[in-house]
C-alpha cells in the first residue's frame, strides 16, 4: 500500500472531498516544502508526521485528474449494471449511460433504434436524450446502424407531445448516429423548445439527420457544431436543414423552409448544399457565411414564375469565399459560377467529376479539418477543392 492508499484510508475521507483550490495548494507546498523537515525535527511525535503526510497527499490527490471511464450501450445486454463498463453489464438506453457517467467519460452504444424515453431540459420540450454534460457519445458501427428516434405529433408534426432526438451541453459530442423523426413544440420558448427538431446544442460528428423539423430555427440542429454530417429531409420556418450553427464538410439536401431551405445563420467551411428549396429567399442559405462550398441546384418554391426572385434560389445575404455558385455573389472573394459537375445528380452522388472547376478552386485558407465527408484526406491537389468531397 502506497502512502496516499495508507492516508486515504486512515483519515476515511472521501476522495471528492481531498480537492482544494490549486492555488491554496501551491502555497502550502511552499510551505511544507520549507518546513516539513524542520518540523520532523523539531517534533517527532507520530500524530505531527502524519498530518503533515496527510497534507501533502491531499494536494496530490487533488491534483491528479480522475481518468476517463468508458461506459457501454446494448440494448440486449444480459445484465445492466451501473457503471456499465463492460457489454455484459452494459445499459439498454444511452440516458441510463449518460446519467451514470460524469464528464470526460466516454459512452459507446452498440447498433439498435433507440426510441424509447425521454428526458426534458427546458420548459416543456422533451428530449430521447438529453446528454447534459460534458461527455462523447460514439456508435460502434455508424450511423446506417444506430439510430436515436424522436417524435412526431400526428396529424401537425410539431406541438405538445413532440420529441426532439437529442439535447447537447456544452462540450458534449455525438458521434455516428442517425438522428430522425425528431420535432419540436409548436409554443414556448423560442430558441429552446422551439428549434432544434434533430439536435439542440453541442457537437455532431459523422451524422446524419434526416427527417426532422423544428416549428422556428434548424430543423435537423440548432445552434450546433457539425463535421461530417449529411443533413437531408429536415424542415422548419427558418434553416431546414441547420440555423445557428458551424458546419465543416457536410452535405445538404433536399432540406426545406420559408427561408433558407438548406441553412440559415450560419458558418459553413467545405459543405455541399443541392436540390434545397425556400419558400421566401435562399433556396441553399439566407444569411450566412460560406466559404469553399458548392451551392447549386436549389430553388425557390413561391412564384414559380416570378423570374427576379429566381437570382434568390441558391443564396441570399451573408458572405461567400470560394464557393460555386450562381449567381456571383455581392459579398465575398474567389467565387465562380461555373456548373460543378458532380459525378451523378439524378442519384446523389455529389462527388466531383475529373475536370471539375471546383477541383482545387478553394482555399487552404479556411481549411479547418483533415478529412472529407468521406474520410479522406483533404488537399490531394495543389489546393484544396470546393465543396463536401475532395477529388481523389
Amino acid at each position: 500500500m502506497n502512502l496516499i492508499q495508507s492516508i486515504s484510508r486512515r483519515s476515511a475521507i472521501p476522495r471528492a472531498c481531498l480537492r482544494i483550490p490549486l492555488s491554496v495548494a501551491a502555497d502550502v507546498s511552499r510551505l511544507t516544502s520549507l518546513s516539513v523537515s524542520r518540523v520532523i525535527r523539531a517534533d517527532s511525535r507520530p500524530l505531527l508526521r502524519f498530518l503533515i503526510h496527510a497534507l501533502t497527499a491531499w494536494i496530490l490527490i487533488g491534483a491528479w485528474p480522475s481518468p476517463a471511464t468508458t461506459l457501454h450501450v446494448w440494448q440486449d445486454s444480459p445484465n445492466p449494471t451501473t457503471p456499465f463498463t463492460n457489454w455484459a453489464t452494459a445499459a439498454h438506453s444511452i440516458q441510463d449511460a449518460v446519467d451514470a457517467a460524469t464528464a470526460g467519460d466516454e459512452i459507446v452504444v452498440t447498433n439498435g433504434v433507440y426510441a424509447t424515453g425521454g428526458r426534458a431540459v427546458h420548459g416543456l420540450m422533451t428530449n430521447r436524450v438529453a446528454v447534459d454534460k460534458a461527455v462523447t457519445v460514439r456508435s460502434v458501427n455508424g450511423p446506417e446502424v444506430t439510430v436515436i428516434q424522436g417524435y412526431q405529433v400526428p396529424g401537425t408534426t410539431k406541438g405538445d407531445g413532440a420529441i426532439r432526438c437529442a439535447y447537447l451541453a456544452g462540450g458534449a459530442v455525438l458521434s455516428g448516429f442517425t438522428l430522425t423523426n425528431g420535432a419540436t413544440r409548436s409554443s414556448g420558448d423560442q430558441f429552446t423548445e422551439r428549434s432544434g427538431g434533430g439536435a439542440l446544442g453541442g457537437g455532431l460528428e459523422h451524422c446524419i439527420l434526416t427527417g426532422n423539423s423544428a416549428a422556428w430555427h434548424g430543423g435537423g440542429a440548432y445552434h450546433c457544431g457539425l463535421d461530417r454530417c449529411i443533413l437531408t429531409g429536415n424542415s422548419a420556418a427558418e434553416g431546414g436543414g441547420a440555423s445557428g450553427s458551424s458546419l465543416k464538410n457536410c452535405l445538404l439536401t433536399a432540406n426545406t423552409a420559408s427561408s433558407g431551405g438548406g441553412v440559415c445563420c450560419s458558418t459553413l467551411n467545405h459543405c455541399t448544399l443541392t436540390g434545397n428549396s425556400a419558400f421566401g429567399g435562399g433556396g441553399a442559405a439566407y444569411a450566412t457565411t460560406l466559404n469553399n462550398c458548392i451551392v447549386y441546384y436549389n430553388r425557390l418554391t413561391f412564384p414559380a414564375d416570378d423570374s427576379p426572385r429566381l437570382s434568390y434560389s441558391n443564396h441570399v445575404g451573408g458572405t461567400l469565399n470560394f464557393c460555386c455558385t450562381t449567381p456571383m455573389p455581392i459579398n465575398g472573394t474567389g467565387n465562380i459560377t461555373n456548373e460543378p459537375r458532380f459525378v451523378n445528380l439524378a442519384a446523389g452522388n455529389l462527388r466531383l467529376q475529373p475536370g471539375s472547376p471546383c477541383i482545387d478552386a478553394g482555399t487552404n485558407a479556411h481549411v479547418s479539418s483533415p478529412r472529407d465527408l468521406d474520410g479522406r484526406p483533404r488537399i490531394v491537389g495543389r489546393s484544396v477543392d470546393m465543396g463536401a468531397y475532395e477529388f481523389q
